[in-house]
C-alpha cells in the first residue's frame, strides 16, 4: 500500500540530498547573476570593472569562481539523491517492481 510504503524512512535520505542541492543551488544562482565579467566590452574594458576578491574566500576567488564551486556541490547533491532515490528496491526482484 501507499501509505506503507512511506511510513518507511526511505525517502529521508533522498529529500535530504535534494533539499541541499536546492539550497546550494540557490546560493550558485545569486553568484551567477552577479556579473564577474563584461562579455561585450573590450578585454581592457572588462579589466577595469573587475571586482575584488572576496575577503572570506581567502582574498582569492571573486563571485565567477563561488559560482563554481556552489553549482558543483549542488550537482553533486543532486545526483547523490538520484542514487539513493530507490535504495529500498535493491533487494526486490525485478519481476516484483512495477514500472507502468
Amino acid at each position: 500500500s501507499s501509505m506503507e510504503s512511506f511510513t518507511r524512512k526511505s525517502w529521508i535520505r533522498p529529500t535530504v540530498f535534494f533539499l541541499l542541492a536546492a539550497v546550494t543551488g540557490g546560493f550558485a544562482v545569486k553568484f551567477y547573476i552577479d556579473n564577474a565579467a563584461q562579455w561585450e566590452e573590450t578585454a581592457a574594458g572588462s579589466r577595469a570593472m573587475n571586482q575584488e576578491c572576496l575577503s572570506w574566500m581567502g582574498s582569492f576567488y571573486d563571485t565567477h569562481d563561488v559560482w563554481h564551486f556552489l553549482s558543483a556541490i549542488s550537482l553533486y547533491f543532486m545526483f547523490m539523491g538520484l542514487l539513493v532515490l530507490e535504495d529500498d528496491m535493491v533487494a526486490t526482484p525485478r519481476c516484483k517492481i512495477v514500472v507502468f
